[in-house]
């Protein structure tokens, strides 16, 4: 058979000990040592979990091997890699983008472990938070906050549960969801927050706590996914310059 090498104990042939350290290893994604205590999940889709990468504003992401333990992912971290998150990236691309580095990680992090000496970086357990479980009403748009801040959740909340807001027409609600939106920087006092200053082909512009956001592809309750062009030869009224985004009449400036 040839020599195939022995482990880290000088005993063990490679093959074998490779197998048992494998045992306890374990892939996260994200990035440990940021805060998120083993969980950053930057799929919600996928893990279940509400306090994303891309929502958070973190210009990166990655997968982290560590070496398991009885507790919660809280063992020694041995290999993290990273990749930049990008304005144009939503969970699910992210998601693609991890799926290549955790294969490439792993591989890496074995060749550390056959040579038996390999990096074992403590967690801070003071910088541990738990990621709670994502609720579908976190994906009401609130435009009392800044458009970046809804243009991330918007892109993190894609594929699920997707970003959405409510629309009354004459007391019947639409719940109408955000597949695709951009931010647009404005003038101060342009307009009340939650109201549109423009509606056509290239989107639906809302005024927002700060800058505007334009709705570029919607979604209709029991339609699928249109750009806002298609929504707009039938739903126009809807849609008017000078109505708030949920429907009703613009009030005030004074009672924003």
């Amino acid at each position: 058979m040839g020599n195939i090498g022995v482990g880290g104990n000088g005993k063990t042939p490679i093959v074998l000990y490779l197998v048992e350290l494998t045992r306890l290893l374990g892939l996260t994604p994200g990035v440990i040592s940021r805060g998120y205590g083993g969980k950053a999940p930057h799929y919600p889709y996928l893990l279940d979990e509400k306090s994303t990468s891309l929502e958070a504003g973190d210009e990166q992401t990655g997968v982290t091997i560590m070496q398991m333990d009885k507790g919660l992912d809280t063992g020694d971290m041995i290999l993290t890699s990273v990749c930049d998150i990008t304005l144009e990236d939503t969970s699910a691309s992210l998601y693609e983008k991890l799926a290549v580095l955790g294969p490439i990680a792993l591989l890496d992090t074995l060749a550390l472990m056959a040579n038996g000496d390999y990096p074992r970086q403590p967690q801070d357990n003071n910088l541990a938070t738990h990621a709670a479980k994502l609720d579908k009403a976190e994906a009401e748009l609130n435009w009392q906050l800044p458009a970046k801040v809804l243009d991330r959740k918007i892109r993190a909340y894609i594929p699920w549960p997707v970003a959405q807001f409510t629309f009354n027409e004459n007391g019947k609600q639409h719940r109408i969801r955000v597949w695709q939106a951009s931010m647009i920087n404005l003038e101060q006092n342009i307009g009340t927050i939650g109201s549109i200053i423009s509606a056509d082909k290239h989107g639906i512009v809302v005024v927002t706590a700060d800058g505007a956001l334009r709705l570029e592809v919607i979604q209709l309750p029991g339609k699928k996914a249109m750009p806002v062009a298609d929504i707009l030869n039938g739903k126009a009224a809807w849609f008017a310059p000078g109505l708030l985004i949920n429907g009703q009449e613009t009030i005030t400036q004074g009672q924003k």
